[in-house]
């Protein structure tokens, strides 16, 4: 029932865009993912994760995406229970995924990006799946259990070592930019400490100068108060600076650029898959190399 509201979904979608929109969009994608043709053995499940893609994924203003679009257009007509779908699409995973076990009207799988294990509903796991497979997929969230769309890119199982060892650097690139992002909120949590302190200072010094009668006092006060507010708009300077990178880091290179990245490898992966698929004579690791 997911499945066919989902391909009614990506459906409705599609036809909102222009058929020329569709084409370059297409072109763009096949020119990472390789060109598929009907005869394909897995023309389907490729032209699938495509529509998944421009109908989900692809950046049309920044992060706005096509389904955002949809949502934003329909927003009285769309249904509770769709509204809810799409916003588990939304939270969805286009990821890589390693088998580990498939049991009754469920599968394990490990998500190798997030190095996490997630139980998923899946009622034909064993006629799709066999342990150790490797593949794309991507995974909704709904209703509190995981489930698979139906579209997949499977890879040769002698080709995890190779597919672990390029997953590895974007892990670590993506760890490392949390952990910038992480201390640059520390450090503008304890700028903006700071700036309140002085505000608190500044309105406390101005009360007591607006109060004296001294015009001596208010001499002092008032060269007190002018260096308090430098020293305020210094560290406001360094505050906006600080929340700008902070927000560049966010959008542009974790939101944006770590999915980008992924989609890169992923894309380029497929495109591997599909000349094994069709050169089954040739040894998967002289295609599966840099």
């Amino acid at each position: 029932m997911i499945r066919e509201k989902l391909n009614k979904l990506i459906e409705d979608i599609s036809q909102s865009h222009s058929m020329d929109d569709i084409y370059q969009a297409k072109k763009d994608y096949q020119a990472v993912s390789g060109e598929i043709f009907e005869d394909d053995k897995s023309y389907e499940a490729r032209m699938g994760l495509f529509l998944e893609w421009f109908a989900f994924d692809r950046p049309i203003n920044g992060s706005e995406t096509p389904l955002d679009q949809f949502l934003q257009n329909h927003s009285e007509s769309v249904s509770e229970e769709d509204r809810e779908l799409c916003e588990g699409l939304k939270q969805s995973r286009h990821s890589l995924f390693l088998m580990k076990k498939s049991g009754s009207g469920q599968v394990v799988v490990n998500d190798l990006f997030e190095d996490e294990k997630l139980v998923v509903k899946e009622d034909e796991g064993k006629l799709f799946f066999n342990k150790d497979d490797v593949f794309e997929a991507r995974l909704l969230p709904f209703r509190k259990q995981y489930f698979f769309t139906e579209n997949f890119c499977h890879h040769p199982r002698a080709t995890y070592k190779y597919i672990l060892s390029k997953v590895k650097p974007i892990i670590a690139e993506e760890r490392q930019d949390h952990k910038s992002l992480k201390k640059m909120n520390k450090d503008w949590a304890s700028l903006k400490k700071e700036i309140d302190g002085l505000a608190r200072d500044i309105e406390k010094l101005s009360l007591k100068r607006d109060g004296t009668d001294s015009e001596k006092k208010k001499e002092k006060l008032s060269q007190k108060l002018e260096a308090l507010n430098a020293e305020k708009l210094q560290l406001e300077i360094r505050f906006y600076e600080l929340q700008n990178r902070m927000e560049d880091l966010e959008t542009n290179k974790i939101r944006i650029g770590h999915r980008a990245r992924r989609f890169s490898l992923m894309k380029q992966l497929a495109y591997m898959s599909l000349k094994w698929e069709r050169y089954h004579n040739v040894d998967v690791r002289d295609i599966y190399r840099d």
